[in-house]
């Protein structure tokens, strides 16, 4: 039986000049639209908080929108600055749902800068040693690395920096899997427990037959010795 499963896939990338600066700007622009989106949707609540008709009616910028403001957004990828707002909306909704703390804003001090774009007509793909991002092109893999399981899907791809400076790319990816088929007629489970004199006890209170070859020696060492 064969089921269709998600793994994450994590592996350096090294890229050229060129593209490490495109990274780096990619890094700034997801912060900007996340701060900018935050920083609308908490001036829009002030505003509009004792009139909730307009505060449910009230349509909040795209990535589209803030890109006629700033120009250079245009520069990136459009997927990972339409992420970022998605990112931001899951954030309220657990806020609502008390799971999580209030969003909060991003500073560029933050030694984690990372984000996230998705595939679209295959323009996240592996070839060989390389593997294509968009807007960035073809960057080099990790050439020792774990190989991706047979006929998967990259969904996502997340690509990250750390403090030190080292890149790395991190797939969604989606793929079939064989599992195993349980048994129907096990349906019962119990627990086990140590147990000095009996070696162990389960939860419905039986113990294991233990041997107790000493106590049964010791028994008949006591008839003989009576003879």
């Amino acid at each position: 039986m064969k089921r269709t499963v998600n793994r994450g896939y994590k592996v350096r990338i090294y890229p050229n000049g060129f593209q490490s600066n495109i990274f780096d700007q990619t890094f700034g622009c997801v912060r900007l639209i996340w701060n900018y989106s935050l920083m609308e949707r908490k001036e829009i609540y002030s505003l509009y908080k004792d009139y909730p008709e307009l505060y449910i009616s009230h349509k909040y910028k795209t990535q589209a929108d803030w890109k006629r403001d700033f120009q250079f957004l245009k520069n990136v990828d459009s997927q990972a600055l339409a992420t970022t707002q998605q990112e931001l909306l899951s954030a309220y909704n657990n806020f609502y749902k008390k799971s999580h703390r209030f969003p909060v804003f991003k500073s560029k001090k933050n030694i984690k800068t990372s984000y996230t774009t998705h595939t679209t007509n295959n323009n996240i793909r592996i070839e060989d040693n390389m593997i294509k991002l968009p807007k960035i092109g073809w960057i080099k893999l990790k050439r020792k690395r774990k190989t991706l399981p047979s006929e998967s899907i990259i969904k996502a791809a997340t690509i990250s920096k750390s403090p030190t400076g080292k890149y790395y790319v991190s797939l969604r990816l989606e793929f079939e899997q064989e599992v195993k088929v349980i048994d129907s007629l096990v349906t019962k489970s119990i627990g086990l427990d140590f147990s000095l004199n009996g070696f162990y006890v389960n939860s419905e209170g039986k113990k294991a037959n233990y041997p107790m070859y000493l106590h049964l020696s010791l028994e008949k060492l006591a008839k003989y010795q009576r003879k």
